[in-house]
């Protein structure tokens, strides 16, 4: 994977010297390439995981392992005493796993039964409508009237919600602030090709990858070969 990084990068980064965006786009594509080449990919054990691993067995272990023994030892000799055994160890532990069969379902069903009484409840408060009840205002001769209709009222709200907001008048009628200067200003900041170097040696390689989905291990191990081209980068930044 070192060694494919050995591209002509001043080629590569050159045609989007004017863009930052561009030029991080290039070397990100690059990266990515290699690293889906040379470094491999490991499938996780949680798709493969079947549905009563979660079940709690460890209390009976013991008894399907001394029946799986029985098992073999009885195709080994042909005991009968042996496949007695066998089958009443059998037995126990299907009544055991039924057991937990009826526990697991007992729970659903009763979480089922509290999902219905809550969808219950939010169905009995959508069905209810609340009104508004009816606005007293006075008219333009000065008398106190009622409205009952929802086109007077929601036009009374309309005319009451307006006068309430104060009307702006244009921009220029408003002072603009003053200028402030920082007591301490940011100095210009500079980044030279050994604190990059430094900086990526000092990568957690124990920390999951950031937002541009780059493990960490993996530019810790190409730290060499990627820091100038960071460098490049952030010196047109």
């Amino acid at each position: 994977m070192r060694g494919s990084l050995q591209l002509p990068w001043n080629d590569i980064l050159s045609s989007h010297s004017d863009d930052i965006e561009g030029m991080w786009t290039a070397f990100k594509n690059e990266l990515y390439n290699k690293i889906n080449l040379f470094v491999p990919q490991v499938k996780s054990s949680v798709a493969c995981k079947k549905k009563w691993w979660t079940r709690p067995l460890d209390l009976y272990y013991g008894k399907i392992a001394k029946k799986h023994r029985l098992w073999t030892r009885y195709i080994e000799t042909r005991d009968q005493n042996i496949l007695s055994q066998y089958k009443s160890m059998r037995n126990t532990v299907r009544q055991e796993t039924r057991k937990l069969h009826r526990l697991e379902h007992s729970a659903i069903a009763s979480q089922c039964k509290m999902i219905q009484k809550i969808v219950k409840y939010i169905d009995s408060k959508r069905k209810i409508t609340s009104h508004i009840e009816d606005l007293k205002f006075i008219d333009k001769q000065g008398v106190e009237d009622t409205n009952g209709s929802d086109e007077e009222k929601a036009d009374i709200l309309g005319k009451y919600f307006a006068a309430v907001f104060t009307a702006e008048g244009n921009n220029d009628d408003y002072n603009k602030l003053p200028s402030k200067t920082t007591k301490y200003p940011c100095p210009n900041l500079i980044f030279s090709k050994e604190k990059i170097s430094d900086k990526l040696k000092d990568l957690n390689t124990s920390k999951s990858p950031g937002p541009d989905l780059i493990h960490p291990k993996n530019l810790w191990e190409i730290r060499d070969e990627i820091h100038y081209k960071l460098y490049l980068k952030l010196h047109l930044d």
